[in-house]
């Protein structure tokens, strides 16, 4: 005991620890492709990255050009196996912790303007950067989906991209400030009628 502190000794326990040499695919393919297996089966999925500045969140997160991360490698499996059942319209939108509603029309022009300034230019990621590359492994992941997701429905998908900083909550997706010295505006903690949690 010092000064009246207990000493402690704190043990952690890691499911799996990456070389600093690993590939951005098989680090996908180790810790991704089970997850977004789970949430094309309905279960609620959250990538999180945590360290110190400089360790590695933002390449390991979106990765640099030419080599993509975890979260673009998640949206071009996701977005594979919704092709061609997509909504074409934004007339729902999120609301609360797990419900939709009715998109107003000023609403769907806002959401149009945000997508194009956000998307203005399409990324197109190649075949080798999805869910586990063989064509084996491929097929598998494509089958699952198939299973998953019923022929005759429409799908739309909603993103939050959210950054931690400095103890407040801000969407990565929102169009930059134009004007110099605007800040950004930090989102807010709700809750919905069952008490769960959710950034508004």
């Amino acid at each position: 005991m010092t000064r009246g502190v207990v000493d402690s000794v704190q043990q952690f326990t890691f499911t799996q620890v990456f070389s600093p040499s690993v590939s951005q695919q098989k680090l996908y393919d180790a810790t991704m492709c089970d997850m977004v297996r789970d949430f094309m089966n309905g279960t609620n999925t959250l990538i999180f990255a945590y360290g110190v500045t400089n360790s590695g969140k933002t390449y390991t997160i979106q990765g640099p050009a030419g080599d993509p991360g975890l979260l673009p490698r998640t949206l071009s499996t996701l977005f594979s196996a919704l092709a061609g059942r997509h909504s074409a319209s934004c007339d729902l939108r999120p609301c609360g912790a797990g419900e939709v509603r009715p998109t107003e029309e000023h609403e769907a022009q806002q959401d149009a303007t945000v997508t194009n300034e956000l998307f203005g230019s399409e990324i197109v990621l190649s075949p080798s950067t999805r869910c586990n590359s063989t064509p084996t492994l491929l097929t598998a992941s494509s089958d699952i989906a198939q299973a998953a997701l019923p022929a005759n429905c429409c799908y739309a998908v909603w993103i939050s991209f959210c950054e931690i900083y400095n103890e407040s909550v801000y969407e990565l997706l929102e169009a930059p400030a134009r004007r110099v010295g605007v800040r950004r505006m930090a989102l807010h903690f709700g809750e919905d009628k069952q008490g769960k949690a959710f950034l508004k």
